[in-house]
């Protein structure tokens, strides 16, 4: 397998670690902003599924108050005054409260809560995916970036070459003035791509190391692996859709569509009754006709009569939101038939360009190493060199931008069907 390293900094220290192509990928999803709002979401989720789930727990109150009556009551007894209040008032006391049954609520709720944790986990996967795809794409740019950079200083090599030879060959009368002028051009319109080129490529790697957290101007170098792309298949099946979907931006859309259905069950169950066993035990002042102690134990039944149609609209939005979730389910799953498709055509339409782009430059190069000779001897003119010498950095450029451009073909359609997944993180609760 042929390998070879591009350095994309003025200077790079031996220490320093060639990046590949998976190993930018994997970085940049750990450093992906994106990625960690995600896992904050995740973990938002399991928070609000605990709340849920500590409504079933038991609750333990306490209670205090203190009044001051006035006047008192009180009545006689032969000639006693018996008070029946006091001015002074005060209790401490202790509620225990657990929930017995809410008749489907709470466990509906909880079922809403559970499937919005899922719904969001495979989001939060389906962006790493995305991360994944996106860093690989950045990291073949800046791949190609660097080659066409090579491409453009071999140019300025040859038009040197072409000039000094042009300025040779006039000297003992064997060429025109025109010639040397000619190839002074051609050096300084070389010169001109070769700026070019190398503005490209440091806006590539500009965006590259911001997605990998790096400096760009520090030492940065990229591992390439320069053999041949093989061709590609016979194009596979469609991503399919439904809870086993080989993408995960589908598994998360149906699963949104359930965990709605799970929120209007909820939404039906929002004025149910519900069934408490409470405790109370209390120490308050002492009066005649009560004691300073009590504690009490029994069943507590609630049912809301009317709720002034809070219950209604709840129901209407829940029912408005599985509907409109169905749709964007079914969309999702028609673009994503189009998307694989699209992204296969592309696969074998760059798989053409190579092969045509690799002739190309085994043509041209041939037609360049005629031309030096011939020029070298006085067949042809330098003008004819300088164009031969043209079309092969033309050509060069174009088998370069073809390759790069199958290999982000196939990073895009690895993608869109399903075929590879990134490297998942797991999530600290």
């Amino acid at each position: 397998m042929k390998r070879c390293l591009l350095l994309v900094a003025l200077s790079v220290p031996a220490w320093t670690q060639p990046l590949t192509v998976d190993e930018v990928a994997q970085r940049a999803v750990r450093e992906s902003l994106v990625v960690k709002e995600y896992a904050a979401r995740i973990r938002g989720d399991q928070a609000q599924l605990e709340e849920v789930e500590a409504q079933a727990n038991p609750t333990l109150q306490f209670n205090t108050s203190y009044n001051h009556l006035t006047p008192t009551n009180s009545f006689a007894a032969g000639p006693t005054v018996i008070r029946t209040t006091v001015p002074d008032n005060y209790s401490l006391g202790l509620s225990l409260r657990q929930l017995i049954s809410d008749f489907g609520r709470l466990e509906s709720s909880a079922e809403a809560s559970r499937l919005q944790r899922q719904v969001t986990r495979l989001q939060y996967q389906d962006q790493q995916d995305r991360v994944f795809e996106e860093s690989k794409v950045d990291f073949h740019q800046a791949a190609l970036a660097q080659e066409l950079l090579q491409v453009a200083q071999d140019s300025v090599k040859a038009r040197q070459a072409a000039l000094d030879q042009a300025r040779s060959q006039y000297k003992v009368g064997v060429v025109s003035r025109y010639d040397t002028l000619r190839a002074a051009t051609a050096l300084a319109e070389a010169r001109q791509q070769l700026v070019e080129a190398e503005s490209q490529q440091r806006q590539s790697l500009i965006r590259l190391c911001s997605r990998l957290n790096l400096d760009p101007d520090g030492p940065v170098a990229l591992e390439l692996n320069l053999s041949e792309p093989a061709q590609p298949a016979v194009r596979p099946a469609l991503p399919q859709g439904g809870e086993q979907s080989s993408r995960r931006d589908l598994q998360a859309a149906w699963w949104a569509v359930s965990q709605a259905r799970a929120q209007l069950e909820s939404a039906y169950h929002y004025n149910g009754p519900r069934l408490d066993l409470q405790s109370d035990y209390a120490y308050r002042n002492a009066t005649a006709i009560q004691t300073s102690q009590y504690w009490s134990i029994g069943l507590q039944l609630s049912a809301p009569l009317y709720d002034g149609g809070i219950r209604q609209s709840r129901v209407a939005q829940s029912q408005a939101l599985v509907e409109r979730l169905q749709a964007n389910y079914e969309e999702q799953l028609r673009l994503a038939g189009v998307e694989a498709r699209t992204r296969w055509e592309e696969v074998a339409s760059t798989w053409h360009e190579i092969e045509q782009a690799r002739a190309a430059v085994e043509s041209a190069r041939e037609a360049a190493r005629v031309s030096r000779v011939r020029y070298r001897n006085g067949l042809n003119t330098n003008v004819e060199l300088l164009d031969a010498e043209a079309s092969l950095s033309d050509s060069e450029g174009r088998w370069r931008r073809a390759r790069r451009n199958h290999q982000i073909a196939l990073i895009h359609w690895a993608r869109a069907a399903g075929a590879v997944h990134a490297v998942q993180e797991e999530v600290e609760k």
